[in-house]
């Protein structure tokens, strides 16, 4: 599972218009917020098999929080 999110990860990033990347990846994060949660896929070994800067984990962390309150609206 986290190998199939990692190049998802990696083509949005990867495929994102300029100045996008930040978006997409809160974008992949609400997408699959339900996987990221935290018993059941690793965001930081997501991240890292993705080959995406390390410090891009605080925007899937968002992206995640942005998935819950999205669900609340």
């Amino acid at each position: 599972m986290e190998a199939e999110l990692a190049a998802i990860l990696r083509d949005m990033y990867n495929n994102s218009l300029e100045g996008g990347s930040v978006v997409m990846i809160h974008l992949f994060a609400i997408r699959h917020a339900d996987q990221l949660r935290p018993n059941d896929v690793s965001a930081k070994n997501v991240i890292e098999l993705s080959g995406i800067p390390d410090s891009y984990f605080a925007e899937v962390s968002k992206g995640i929080k942005f998935a819950r309150f999205g669900r609340e609206i």
